[in-house]
């Protein structure tokens, strides 16, 4: 009798330890799955992307429009001296597709200064996003407005232009297709697109496309009421933005050509101290997170009183 019942009394013990290691395992299985399960339930439900946003291309990701943007590098007998931006405009000319370069007159004034020496590299894109690069001079300049700070450059045919003969070809290059040349109110949402330096390694420059957003925050007029007056960014463009475009952010139209950023001078404070004697100067530094932009309507008139007073001299320059 004793041994049977010290035989039930081990095997209940082994049972118990049986129990208790499983039990283990089992709070040991839910606290390892847990996360899984916390994780799968507030995964967010995964929505098939459209047509449009699987074949969307490099150009495509900000207003579909980014790369009618141009680079401009300034070169002084080879050797490299400024950059900024510049925005390509087409229009059909006696039903000859013809590219312009609206920039900043500021970027491109180095080589109306000293033409002999000064010239500019361009880089635009295609329609797949390819660069193609070419060379412009002074008189490839059309139009300056020192007064609203742009200029009118015709791109040479030879980056437009693929083939000879009869087998020449217009390549399909990215250009502005939304311009409103009408009056922008004051608060309308808005974001400026230009090139900026991000690395120097030794000689190689390398510049990225850099957007920022802000509102038309004012106007400036220029002489009085009668012209058209700056738009105001309340957004800081950054060195090499000048001559990019500024975007209504709803439309995608653009607005204008930037100009450059407002600096507002130093203030100097002095104070006193209390015997009057020594004197304490300091520097206050205002905000300066504004950007000046040229309407688009002013550039719009310009170019198509070129067109209209002389095509044929635009149509034959090389």
């Amino acid at each position: 009798m004793k041994h049977f019942l010290y035989s039930l009394q081990s095997e209940r013990l082994i049972f118990m330890k049986i129990y208790k290691y499983f039990t283990y395992i089992f709070i040991l299985f839910l606290l390892l799955s847990f996360p899984a399960y916390a994780q799968e339930a507030e995964e967010p439900e995964k929505v098939k992307p459209t047509p449009q946003e699987t074949t969307r291309k490099p150009g495509d990701i900000f207003l579909g429009n980014r790369g009618c943007i141009s680079l401009i590098e300034i070169y002084d007998n080879g050797k490299f001296r400024s950059f900024g931006s510049g925005v390509i405009i087409k229009f059909n000319i006696k039903k000859k597709p013809v590219h312009f370069l609206v920039t900043a007159a500021h970027v491109v004034k180095k080589m109306e200064d000293s033409p002999e020496s000064m010239k500019a590299s361009i880089a635009i894109r295609d329609k797949e996003w390819n660069q193609i690069e070419g060379w412009i001079t002074s008189e490839s300049i059309l139009y300056t407005d020192k007064k609203y700070d742009f200029s009118i450059v015709k791109i040479p045919e030879n980056m437009v232009i693929s083939g000879e003969d009869d087998e020449k070809k217009v390549l399909n290059i990215q250009f502005l297709k939304k311009i409103n040349t009408g009056s922008v109110p004051t608060g309308t949402d808005c974001v400026m697109v230009g090139h900026r330096l991000m690395i120097i390694r030794g000689r190689k420059r390398r510049y990225i496309y850099i957007t920022k957003s802000g509102i038309v925050a004012g106007k400036y007029f220029v002489d009085g009421n009668d012209l058209p007056p700056y738009y105001i960014i309340d957004s800081m463009a950054n060195k090499g933005m000048s001559g990019g475009v500024v975007f209504v952010k709803e439309t995608g139209s653009g607005i204008g050509i930037i100009s450059g950023y407002y600096h507002e001078p130093r203030q100097k404070i002095i104070r006193k101290a209390e015997n009057k004697e020594e004197i304490t100067e300091y520097y206050f530094y205002p905000s300066s997170d504004l950007t000046v932009v040229v309407p688009m309507g002013i550039v719009w008139e310009s170019l198509l009183k070129l067109i209209k007073d002389d095509p044929d001299k635009i149509l034959n320059m090389d």
